[in-house]
Order: C-alpha cells, then sequence, then structure tokens
C-alpha cells in the first residue's frame, strides 16, 4: 500500500503528521491511517469510501483527505 502524507491529520500521542493509504476490499476502499514515527508507529484510524459514492481514483484520494481533517 502506497501511503501519502496528509497535509494536516496529526497523531494524538505524538503530535507527528500521519500518513494515509488505500486498500481495495471488493464494493470500496479501506482508508488507514497511520504514524510513521519510530516508538509511535501504529494504526491511527480506519474508514471506509463505497466504490458506488466516487467516480476515479482521484476522488477516492480527495475523500480519504478529507476523512483526516476530522481526526
Amino acid at each position: 500500500m502506497d501511503l501519502r502524507r496528509h497535509p494536516t491529520a496529526r497523531c494524538e500521542r505524538c503530535d507527528s503528521r500521519l500518513w494515509y493509504g488505500l486498500k481495495s476490499e471488493g464494493s470500496g476502499w479501506k482508508v488507514l491511517y497511520k504514524c510513521q514515527t519510530a516508538g509511535c508507529e501504529g494504526e491511527v484510524a480506519t474508514s471506509f469510501i463505497d466504490m458506488a459514492s466516487v467516480s476515479s481514483r482521484d476522488e477516492v484520494y480527495e475523500r480519504a483527505e478529507d476523512i483526516g481533517r476530522t481526526l
């Protein structure tokens, strides 16, 4: 899974910027947010984007980034 650094989302434990990636799962994409900082590494949040709600892969990444703004 390719991870992208989110421009504003931060880890609640160490205040580092979060990274996010997409994993295709049947009817949509699982969105994973992770902290990549040594000693704090771990999954921070997950969400799901339904395939029927988006028209392109770019839109999936836009939605995934929007999810990060709510963390």
